[in-house]
């Protein structure tokens, strides 16, 4: 069996999205070939921090910062989101085409955190809807944690992760180190 150079570039190029971690996407491409439109059910992972090279996604406010965790996907986790409205986390992504996309995260935290998510932009976070009540067993082990579905707009969302309704250390919200959004569905 043979194969030719293209296809050989294209297996690797494909084992390397595969094997390495939070590779937002591979694409390939053949002259002689339409590009397919986006199956339903794709999946984006957004790291925290860097994931090999490409720029995080993500803007932090207040106390809250990147910390290192060879762990966790990507190598890192942010910390300090919650106790108070000055303190949170935005991630800004790019969505094809407007629908209901699921929404998950991987979340780290040794006791029950409470975690509000919600649509909005870098104004700061709102206690709007009910918070997550997130339970873990590690400060450093991700748990992957189902936070819902969303109907988005196409082109650019941003979605909030805080705690706005207290200002007690206590209060801090769990560690993220990605966020994946799933869908069109």
């Amino acid at each position: 069996m043979s194969f030719s150079w293209s296809t050989f570039c294209k297996s690797l190029l494909l084992l390397a999205a595969m094997t390495l971690p939070c590779v937002l996407h591979a694409q390939t491409s053949d002259a002689t070939s339409s590009p397919a439109p986006a199956a339903s059910g794709s999946s984006v992972t957004y790291c925290a921090g860097t994931c090999n090279g490409v720029p995080t996604h993500w803007k932090l406010f207040g106390l809250a910062h990147f910390e290192r965790n060879s762990l966790v996907p990507g190598g890192y986790m942010i910390d300090q989101i919650g106790f108070g409205s000055s303190n949170y986390a935005v991630l800004t992504f790019t969505v094809p085409v407007a629908g209901t996309y699921d929404l998950s995260a991987a979340l780290e935290t040794e006791y029950p955190r409470v975690l509000y998510v919600w649509l909005g932009s870098e104004s700061g976070p709102q206690a709007s809807g009910s918070p997550f009540l997130i339970t873990g067993q590690s400060f450093k082990i991700p748990v992957e944690w189902k936070i819902g579905s969303i109907a988005l707009p196409a082109g650019t969302n941003k979605l909030v992760f805080g705690n706005p309704t207290t200002n007690t250390q206590g209060d801090r919200c769990p560690y993220i180190s990605a966020v994946t959004i799933t869908g069109p569905f």
